[in-house]
């Protein structure tokens, strides 16, 4: 919920300890480093703001990454922004 809807650059890190059956220690820290950065951070985030939709254009952005999580599998992510 907070990479989808808030912070979209938290992605990653919650992806992939989303995915970690059984937890390592190495797991549970990097999961608390990231954690650790969000309460550091409350005030950056995505920003809701009016848009003029007479003016308004799309923008899309796509990144993936290359079989970047332990299982060799492959990660995308996009942003749409009107």
């Amino acid at each position: 919920y907070i990479a989808s809807t808030c912070q979209p650059e938290a992605s990653f890190d919650l992806s992939v300890a989303a995915q970690a059956q059984q937890p390592s220690d190495e797991d549970i820290k990097a999961l608390n480093k990231r954690l650790k950065w969000q309460m550091e951070n409350l005030d950056r985030g995505i920003r809701y703001v009016p848009v003029d939709l007479i003016n308004a254009k799309l923008m899309v952005f796509v990144d993936g990454s290359f079989a970047n999580n332990k299982d060799l599998s492959s990660q995308l992510g996009f942003l749409n922004e009107v």
